[in-house]
């Protein structure tokens, strides 16, 4: 129910592409967009200077994207790109300024959490979008069999 209502908004900003329409389309997309770049990033406004940025670059590509399911790959690779790219700048702008502080009691390093995100964000747009929703968004799932119209075995 809740991706017809943002089929729709997509939709009604294809149908008439003014500023009304398109802050209704990004309202309908902010929490996850910032989600996401909070999952990378563990802070607060690192994750929403990334989610804006995301949504300024979907700004010039928005007009080619042809559905909304092709919007959201774009903002879940977007997010996940736009996060990493910020997180390595801090870290390489960290590392600069001072000595390296000691690693936490972490079960995964920096490296390693680093590492499985870009595998994320280079999966097929399909599959990121199941592993997003899944442990990003914590849809279960039955919410997921249920918007993709399959069993929970097929998920």
């Amino acid at each position: 129910m809740i991706l017809n209502k943002l089929d729709d908004r997509f939709e009604a900003w294809r149908r008439q592409p003014d500023p009304e329409t398109l802050r209704e389309l990004l309202r309908s997309h902010q929490d996850s967009v910032y989600n996401l770049c909070w999952q990378v990033l563990r802070h607060l406004h690192d994750a929403e200077d990334a989610a804006q940025k995301v949504f300024c670059e979907l700004l010039p590509i928005l007009p080619t994207l042809t559905s909304h399911d092709s919007l959201r790959a774009w903002l879940y690779r977007a997010s996940l790109l736009t996060a990493l790219n910020l997180k390595r700048s801090q870290k390489r702008r960290m590392d600069h300024e001072r000595n390296r502080r000691p690693e936490g009691s972490s079960a995964l390093s920096d490296s390693d959490v680093e590492a499985i995100h870009e595998h994320v964000a280079n999966l097929r747009d399909d599959l990121r979008m199941l592993i997003v929703r899944r442990y990003f968004d914590r849809q279960t799932l039955g919410e997921l069999a249920q918007s993709d119209g399959c069993s929970t075995v097929a998920v």
